[in-house]
């Protein structure tokens, strides 16, 4: 009987151990949505943060981007939709926080644009954030654990004017608004590039246009000149032209046969002295006039040298200047491009680095969770076998007691009964 009964005692013992240490998947889903809810708030947390800034650190707040507010209102269906029996207790369901967070991301619906909050509304949204209840109710499925410290996160800690966060590294804010501090630098380098390329832009443009009109100036006095020239000589072959016809008149004149008697010999010395003059006038004349044409045609060679010279060496300075911009440009986008890739280089390591710090602070949560539950599991183990133990020794001292009480009686079926003289112990007077 001992021998079939102490191990059907010890495999129900062990059944039963095995179904305490199991794990109830009730538990886990509550637990799961402890930590997407805890991470959610974490993530408002910190946009509410870039909306308000940190006066403190002397960092202001800024309106959030269109992918900040996509995020920001998924991550509000995402914790109205994981504890709707909740939420609506939470500050973060607040209606004036939801005002706050429409201020922040903007409303198309009433044409709204986003903006930063003001001193007044950044105090406003700290008394909200702060009073948060202190026994909220749990979430269904989780066991009765995280409460609210899963959704108290205000942002700010009252009275203390630092952020308060305790699930990630505290070094985030700085390394954040650090990112945002170098892409606001960025964006005003950026605008300084693009203002200087405007400037230099307008000064070629500029500078085009003074060449034009440096060009057309010359062309303009060049066809003055020209037409000058031509107007001078016009005259002088008119003047030639006058001096040949009145050489000629005179020539006639004297030429013509006296009516009355001949001409003496002294008229016709003078007649051929006059004419002889008159040609001699006339080929002073052609030979100044000719003289003047070529030095007309030397000046202008003269001139036509130094404007192609003149040309020549604006064009020369034209383009010096030209490569000079043009190497002053390259070298201001080589030094963007390497700015931009130290910008991006530095924020991919940060970006690494964060991502770093937020998977080892969930491993390490994940492992101080697991190390509570292997506790908890190794309590309940021990209890198990604690109450198995009790159990098995109850029934072993039970069955030692019927054995013996079964013994006993059949001791005294076999035994015959005593007498009347040993029954009490003292001998009995028989009268």
């Amino acid at each position: 009987m001992r021998s079939r009964f102490l191990p059907a005692s010890f495999a129900v013992a062990l059944l039963l151990g095995l179904g305490a240490c199991a794990v109830d998947p009730a538990i886990q889903q509550g637990e799961m949505r402890n930590r997407q809810i805890a991470a959610g708030s974490w993530r408002l947390s910190e946009l509410r943060l870039i909306c308000m800034g940190n006066p403190d650190a002397g960092l202001p707040g800024r309106a959030l981007t269109q992918d900040e507010a996509a995020e920001q209102r998924r991550l509000v269906l995402e914790l109205s939709s994981l504890a709707p029996d909740v939420w609506p207790k939470v500050p973060l369901s607040n209606p004036r926080v939801e005002e706050f967070r429409r201020i922040c991301a903007g409303d198309p619906a009433t044409n709204s644009p986003a903006r930063a909050l003001t001193t007044a509304e950044r105090q406003e949204l700290m008394s909200l954030m702060a009073t948060t209840p202190a026994s909220l109710p749990s979430v269904a499925g989780s066991g009765g654990a995280a409460g609210a410290v899963i959704w108290n996160d205000p942002g700010y800690r009252t009275g203390a004017g630092r952020y308060d966060d305790r699930f990630r590294d505290p070094e985030y804010e700085r390394l954040l608004w650090e990112l945002e501090r170098d892409r606001a630098r960025w964006d005003a380098y950026l605008w300084e590039q693009r203002r200087r390329q405007i400037y230099w832009e307008h000064e070629r443009r500029r500078r085009e246009w003074e060449r034009d009109r440096d060009r057309w100036e010359r062309e303009r006095r060049a066809r003055d000149r020209i037409e000058d020239d031509r107007r001078r000589a016009d005259d002088a072959r008119r003047r030639a032209e006058e001096d040949r016809r009145r050489f000629e008149e005179e020539r006639r004149r004297y030429e013509r046969p006296p009516a009355v008697q001949p001409p003496s010999p002294r008229d016709d010395d003078r007649r051929q002295r006059d004419a002889e003059d008159a040609a001699r006038r006339l080929e002073e004349q052609r030979r100044q006039a000719e003289e003047q044409f070529r030095d007309d045609d030397r000046r202008r060679a003269a001139d036509e040298t130094a404007r192609s010279l003149e040309e020549q060496r604006r064009r020369a300075q034209e383009d010096a200047n030209r490569q000079a911009d043009d190497n002053r440009r390259r070298d201001a986008e080589d030094q963007a491009r390497r700015l931009d890739e130290q910008r991006r280089q530095a924020e991919e390591a940060v970006r690494r680095q964060l991502e770093d710090d937020h998977r080892r602070a969930a491993n390490e949560s994940a492992r101080q969770m697991e190390e509570q539950r292997r506790q908890a599991e190794e309590a309940a183990r021990r209890q198990a076998d604690d109450e198995q133990r009790q159990a098995a020794e109850e029934t072993a001292r039970r069955l030692r007691e019927q054995r013996r009480q079964a013994e006993e009686e059949a001791r005294s079926r076999r035994e015959p009964p005593p007498s009347p003289r040993t029954q009490t112990g003292v001998e009995t007077q028989i009268p």
